[in-house]
């Protein structure tokens, strides 16, 4: 039976606060089915970027990871658990936001937060930035990092 996602924002992780712990959904639970043992665990996020520096720098500030592998062509920041890889792919461009620019998106991460109007402005005085078109009304804002890839914050329940 195929299972659509509608209503949620992340089948995979869900971010949560800035000091961010991560937990980990199993489709079927979360939608009231049986419990399935997967077979494999979320290790690394790979973000492809221009610079990545700069992207790991914001990502560092906004989810407190540290700084745990820096080479001349990628940089990576953990939490001890989760890792997120910031390759350098030279010409990249971000998928755009709400309309694709470049790519089609492909992916977002969901970040959830104590207050999204201090985290919104806060990613935004970091560089991020924030379209007219906010899918999520007062539930949720999307911003884009300096590369251009979409993220969500929502604010914590």
């Amino acid at each position: 039976m195929l299972m659509t996602w509608a209503g949620l924002n992340s089948p995979a992780t869900i971010a949560q606060s800035l000091s961010l712990n991560l937990i980990s959904i199993n489709p079927n639970t979360a939608l009231g089915g049986d419990s399935m043992t997967g077979f494999a665990d979320l290790v690394v996020v790979d973000l492809e970027c221009t610079d990545p520096p700069a992207l790991a720098e914001f990502y560092h500030q906004i989810l407190g990871w540290d700084i745990v592998l820096s080479q001349p062509e990628y940089i990576e920041i953990s939490n001890g658990t989760i890792r997120i890889l910031f390759t350098r792919r030279d010409g990249y461009q971000g998928p755009g936001w709400p309309e694709p620019t470049a790519a089609p998106k492909r992916y977002h991460l969901c970040l959830q937060v104590d207050d999204v109007a201090d985290a919104v402005q806060r990613g935004l005085d970091m560089g991020g930035g924030k379209s007219e078109f906010q899918p999520g009304g007062d539930r949720w804002t999307v911003l884009t990092d300096p590369s251009g890839h979409p993220f969500c914050l929502a604010r914590a329940e």
